[in-house]
Protein backbone atom coordinates (compact mmCIF):
# COMPACT_ATOMS: atom_id res chain seq x y z
CA UNK A 1 0.00 0.00 0.00
CA UNK A 2 3.05 2.02 0.83
CA UNK A 3 4.78 1.78 -2.17
CA UNK A 4 1.40 1.88 -4.31
CA UNK A 5 0.81 5.26 -2.58
CA UNK A 6 4.59 6.91 -3.13
CA UNK A 7 4.35 5.67 -6.92
CA UNK A 8 1.35 6.15 -8.20
CA UNK A 9 -0.01 8.88 -5.67
CA UNK A 10 -4.28 9.40 -6.04
CA UNK A 11 -6.91 9.42 -3.14
CA UNK A 12 -7.58 6.07 -3.19
CA UNK A 13 -3.95 4.83 -2.54
CA UNK A 14 -3.83 6.97 0.31
CA UNK A 15 -7.25 5.95 1.70
CA UNK A 16 -6.06 2.15 0.96
CA UNK A 17 -3.03 2.93 3.18
CA UNK A 18 -4.35 4.97 6.03
CA UNK A 19 -6.79 2.20 6.08
CA UNK A 20 -4.43 -0.37 6.36
CA UNK A 21 -2.08 1.94 9.24
CA UNK A 22 -5.32 1.95 11.22
CA UNK A 23 -6.18 -1.49 11.27
CA UNK A 24 -2.66 -2.36 12.60
CA UNK A 25 -3.69 0.29 15.56
CA UNK A 26 -6.77 -1.26 15.77
CA UNK A 27 -5.76 -4.65 15.85
CA UNK A 28 -3.78 -3.85 19.20
CA UNK A 29 0.03 -3.17 17.96
CA UNK A 30 0.61 0.48 17.93
CA UNK A 31 4.24 -0.08 18.65
CA UNK A 32 4.87 -2.72 15.56
CA UNK A 33 2.37 0.49 13.86
CA UNK A 34 5.06 3.15 14.62
CA UNK A 35 8.13 1.10 13.60
CA UNK A 36 6.15 0.30 10.10
CA UNK A 37 5.76 4.20 10.41
CA UNK A 38 9.70 4.76 10.11
CA UNK A 39 10.45 2.37 7.73
CA UNK A 40 7.81 3.89 5.20
CA UNK A 41 9.53 7.41 6.26
CA UNK A 42 12.48 5.65 4.99
CA UNK A 43 11.33 4.39 2.08
CA UNK A 44 9.58 7.52 1.10
CA UNK A 45 12.32 9.86 2.14
CA UNK A 46 13.91 9.28 -1.56
CA UNK A 47 11.12 9.90 -3.25
CA UNK A 48 10.03 12.88 -2.08
CA UNK A 49 12.07 15.07 -3.76
CA UNK A 50 11.66 15.92 -8.03
CA UNK A 51 8.95 15.54 -9.70
CA UNK A 52 5.63 14.45 -8.60
CA UNK A 53 6.60 15.52 -5.00
CA UNK A 54 4.30 17.32 -4.05
CA UNK A 55 0.98 14.88 -5.09
CA UNK A 56 3.34 12.14 -3.16
CA UNK A 57 3.62 14.31 -0.03
CA UNK A 58 -0.03 15.07 -0.25
CA UNK A 59 -0.91 11.22 -0.86
CA UNK A 60 0.97 10.63 2.44
CA UNK A 61 -0.24 13.30 4.80
CA UNK A 62 -3.77 12.25 3.90
CA UNK A 63 -2.83 8.74 4.46
CA UNK A 64 -1.82 9.80 7.98
CA UNK A 65 -5.41 11.91 8.49
CA UNK A 66 -7.41 9.20 7.69
CA UNK A 67 -5.01 6.27 10.02
CA UNK A 68 -5.28 8.73 12.53
CA UNK A 69 -9.27 9.77 12.07
CA UNK A 70 -10.24 6.29 11.79
CA UNK A 71 -7.53 4.76 14.41
CA UNK A 72 -8.77 7.68 16.94
CA UNK A 73 -11.49 5.34 18.81
CA UNK A 74 -8.26 3.46 20.13
CA UNK A 75 -5.02 5.65 20.41
CA UNK A 76 -6.84 8.67 22.63
CA UNK A 77 -7.88 6.03 25.43
CA UNK A 78 -4.18 4.71 24.93
CA UNK A 79 -2.72 7.91 25.03
CA UNK A 80 -4.49 8.78 27.88
CA UNK A 81 -3.64 5.46 29.77
CA UNK A 82 -0.70 5.24 29.43
CA UNK A 83 -0.07 8.47 30.58
CA UNK A 84 -1.00 7.26 34.15
CA UNK A 85 0.45 4.02 33.68
CA UNK A 86 2.91 2.86 36.34
CA UNK A 87 5.49 2.07 33.41
CA UNK A 88 4.99 5.82 32.42
CA UNK A 89 7.19 6.35 35.80
CA UNK A 90 9.47 3.25 35.74
CA UNK A 91 13.26 4.58 35.54
CA UNK A 92 15.85 3.63 32.78
CA UNK A 93 17.51 0.96 34.63
CA UNK A 94 14.06 -0.65 34.55
CA UNK A 95 13.67 0.04 30.84
CA UNK A 96 16.53 -1.29 29.46
CA UNK A 97 16.17 -4.31 31.64
CA UNK A 98 15.01 -6.72 29.28
CA UNK A 99 17.65 -5.39 26.12
CA UNK A 100 19.24 -8.37 24.42
CA UNK A 101 22.63 -9.38 25.78
CA UNK A 102 25.44 -9.41 22.49
CA UNK A 103 26.14 -13.11 22.85
CA UNK A 104 22.42 -13.62 22.08
CA UNK A 105 22.79 -12.28 18.90
CA UNK A 106 24.37 -15.75 17.80
CA UNK A 107 20.73 -16.79 18.31
CA UNK A 108 19.45 -15.10 15.54
CA UNK A 109 21.11 -17.17 12.79
CA UNK A 110 21.47 -20.13 14.96
CA UNK A 111 18.93 -22.62 16.54
CA UNK A 112 20.24 -22.29 20.43
CA UNK A 113 18.86 -21.99 23.65
CA UNK A 114 22.08 -20.54 26.09
CA UNK A 115 20.09 -22.91 28.83
CA UNK A 116 20.23 -26.06 27.44
CA UNK A 117 23.93 -25.97 27.63
CA UNK A 118 24.99 -26.15 31.41
CA UNK A 119 26.91 -23.05 31.68
CA UNK A 120 29.22 -22.15 34.27
CA UNK A 121 27.52 -19.17 36.64
CA UNK A 122 29.78 -16.58 35.50
CA UNK A 123 29.54 -17.35 31.72
CA UNK A 124 25.68 -17.65 32.57
CA UNK A 125 25.60 -13.97 34.36
CA UNK A 126 27.64 -12.85 30.79
CA UNK A 127 25.71 -14.35 28.16
CA UNK A 128 22.12 -14.19 30.13
CA UNK A 129 23.06 -11.05 32.04
CA UNK A 130 21.79 -13.27 35.40
CA UNK A 131 18.26 -13.83 34.59
CA UNK A 132 15.88 -15.62 32.37
CA UNK A 133 16.01 -14.16 28.13
CA UNK A 134 12.47 -12.11 28.24
CA UNK A 135 12.23 -14.34 25.05
CA UNK A 136 13.85 -17.58 25.17
CA UNK A 137 14.59 -18.17 21.36
CA UNK A 138 15.79 -15.20 18.98
CA UNK A 139 16.06 -17.65 16.09
CA UNK A 140 15.10 -16.76 13.03
CA UNK A 141 17.40 -18.74 10.73
CA UNK A 142 20.07 -18.09 8.57
CA UNK A 143 17.77 -18.81 5.18
CA UNK A 144 15.38 -15.55 6.90
CA UNK A 145 18.37 -13.64 7.05
CA UNK A 146 19.60 -14.18 3.96
CA UNK A 147 16.15 -13.22 1.90
CA UNK A 148 15.54 -10.35 3.97
CA UNK A 149 19.37 -9.20 3.15
CA UNK A 150 18.53 -9.65 -0.88
CA UNK A 151 14.89 -8.46 -0.38
CA UNK A 152 16.74 -4.97 1.27
CA UNK A 153 19.35 -4.44 -1.16
CA UNK A 154 18.85 -5.87 -4.44
CA UNK A 155 16.33 -4.24 -6.94
CA UNK A 156 16.13 -1.26 -5.05
CA UNK A 157 17.70 2.33 -5.71
CA UNK A 158 21.20 2.47 -4.06
CA UNK A 159 19.71 5.33 -1.62
CA UNK A 160 17.10 3.19 -0.37
CA UNK A 161 18.77 0.56 0.10
CA UNK A 162 21.44 2.29 2.23
CA UNK A 163 18.84 3.76 4.51
CA UNK A 164 17.07 0.36 4.93
CA UNK A 165 20.47 -1.17 6.26
CA UNK A 166 20.74 2.11 8.49
CA UNK A 167 17.51 1.26 9.45
CA UNK A 168 18.11 -2.29 10.25
CA UNK A 169 21.68 -1.41 12.38
CA UNK A 170 19.37 1.05 14.12
CA UNK A 171 16.86 -1.13 15.24
CA UNK A 172 19.85 -4.08 16.05
CA UNK A 173 21.90 -1.29 18.26
CA UNK A 174 18.37 0.44 20.27
CA UNK A 175 17.25 -3.72 20.88
CA UNK A 176 20.88 -4.21 22.49
CA UNK A 177 20.13 -1.09 25.48
CA UNK A 178 23.27 -0.04 26.82
CA UNK A 179 25.47 -2.28 24.68
CA UNK A 180 24.15 -1.07 21.73
CA UNK A 181 23.66 2.48 22.23
CA UNK A 182 25.85 3.52 25.43
CA UNK A 183 23.97 6.67 27.17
Amino acid sequence: SALACLERPCRGHALRLGLVAAAQVLAGSPDVNMLTAVCVAVIAAPRLAGAGARARLLALAGATVTALGVSAVQWLPTVFLVARSVRAQIGWAERIQWSVSPARLLEVPLPLWWNAFRLRPEVALAVLEGREPFVLSLYLGAPALALATIGTTFGRPRREALALAALAVGALLFSLGPAGLPV
